[in-house]
């Protein structure tokens, strides 16, 4: 595998990432200034409904397409695979399109007065498509079409946008934000839908739709104890700490998230392909160097956010936000150790089932949920962070283990804890509160220095024009 065509393919995920969240950011001013915070507030709650809807109508296809698919071994038999999958996300989601609109009154007493019924089931029927689309996404993934997978992205995201300009200027309120985001679902999902069937076309294939629901139907459940790891604490914190409290962890939460965004694309181009890697040859070290880098890059720029974080607080929020500053290094743990747990898990989707990392994923959920109950109450905030962490990093040590036991990976384990221990020394005493100036001199020199230390540890790839000759 050359490495200009992975750079390639992680800057074209780097920027659909990029644009879907960087427009997210720039309407929220345009779509507070012309909705009530009740209605604000009712978006976001049926947008939680949302996310924890599209995991279970996912039904762990995604994760089932990359088991599969990385054991074949033949195109014929990996477009036979995508069909079967696609076919099925169809039938699944045609079903549950179905349902959720026969439930719709039902959830709308359950979410409360507050949530329109007409925006509501506008939101519905894109929850259905975005389970339905997620198949050909990961399709274009896997077959290497990161510049197809950006345009996609840039189209929802832009038309979306637009769209809500349109309907807000013309005071159509949620239902009209809804129906936005409806239309923009709706001929992405029509695109992809189209794309995948000339590509692979669809099949209905009982005995493999079989297969594929029994290896991803598990994982809908280790999905939901990501909610549970997610913004499950905000619901028991509501109760307990004031507003204000609520206002700075979502601050540092924000920052925190930093972290894991540039780290994505990294995740994007490698997840894929992981598991077929392993079955090549030479697959085990290839998988160890690519997930020393992994860490390695993890590792860095966590430090760069845990650095610059606290600049952004001081200087981008007023001085009531600025407690959030002592949240954003425990939540930068925490990311470390979730990402981490993603980068050395591999292992463990690497049999005929799921029922390892699910029972893993739900163990993890339920030490973030019993910490959070005796936490949370002692403790506010700072017990539901702690809690948080403690969650995520029994799940890194669970994953090692396992992975371990079952795909042995030979890393730079003590290279890789030195580098650790370094950037969490230097983000300890890295200071706070600085202007643009000396806190941009203060991140360069803090990154620029974990660079050269990764590669005199030999932790990622020095360039070819800086190689020695052999």
């Amino acid at each position: 595998m050359g490495l200009r065509k992975p750079l390639g393919q992680a800057l074209f995920y780097a920027l659909s990432v990029a644009l879907a969240r960087g427009l997210a950011i720039v309407m929220v001013p345009f779509v507070t200034g012309h909705l009530s915070t009740t209605e604000y507030g009712s978006i976001e709650l049926m947008q939680s409904l949302a996310d924890v809807a599209t995991v279970v109508l996912g039904f762990g296809l995604v994760d089932a397409l990359y088991r599969f698919i990385g054991d074949a071994r033949d195109a014929p038999t990996r477009r036979r695979i995508a069909a079967a999958a696609f076919g099925l996300i169809l039938m699944l989601g045609a079903v549950a399109a179905l349902a959720l609109q026969g439930a719709s009154g039902l959830i709308q007493r359950l979410l409360g007065p507050a949530v329109d019924p007409m925006a509501l089931r506008l939101l519905l029927g894109s929850v259905a498509l975005d389970g339905a689309i997620q198949v050909p996404l990961a399709w274009l993934r896997l077959t290497d079409r990161a510049s197809f997978y950006l345009a996609m992205i840039g189209l929802r995201s832009l038309l979306q946008a637009t769209l809500i300009v349109v309907a807000l200027n013309a005071d159509l309120g949620v239902p009209g934000v809804m129906a936005a985001g409806l239309a923009a679902a709706a001929l992405t999902a029509l695109i992809l839908a189209v794309q995948q069937a000339r590509a692979t076309g669809v099949r209905f294939d009982l005995p493999m739709a079989g297969v594929l629901m029994r290896y991803g139907s598990p994982l809908v459940l280790a999905g939901l104890g990501g909610f549970v790891l997610g913004s499950f604490d905000r619901l028991l914190l509501a109760p307990v700490v004031p507003v204000a409290a609520l206002a700075e962890y979502a601050i540092a939460a924000k920052v925190a998230l930093i972290a894991p965004l540039l780290f994505q694309p990294f995740g994007l181009w490698w997840f894929p392909r992981r598991i077929g890697i392993l079955s090549e040859p030479q697959g085990r070290e290839r998988s160890a160097r690519t997930v020393t880098f992994g860490l390695t890059y993890l590792t860095w720029i966590c430090l760069g956010v845990a650095i610059g974080g606290p600049v952004l607080v001081t200087l981008m929020t007023p001085p009531a936000y600025h407690g959030a500053i002592r949240y954003v290094p425990w939540l930068i743990i925490g990311a470390v150790a979730q990402h981490a747990g993603d980068l050395l898990n591999v292992g463990s989707f690497t049999g005929r089932g799921t029922s390892r990392p699910t029972v893993i994923n739900l163990a993890s959920a339920g030490v973030a949920l019993a910490a959070y109950l005796l936490l949370i109450p002692v403790l506010g905030v700072m017990g539901a962070v702690i809690a948080t962490v403690t969650a995520y990093v029994a799940r890194l040590v669970l994953f090692m283990i396992d992975s371990q036991r079952r795909v042995p990976l030979n890393l730079p384990w003590a290279r890789l804890m030195l580098y650790a221990a370094f950037a969490a020394v230097a983000a300890w005493f890295a200071p706070a509160g600085l202007n643009w100036f000396s806190g941009g001199l203060a991140l360069c020199a803090g990154c620029l220095t974990a660079g050269v230390m990764a590669l005199a540890l030999g932790l990622a790839p020095v360039p070819a024009r800086f190689r020695r000759p052999a």
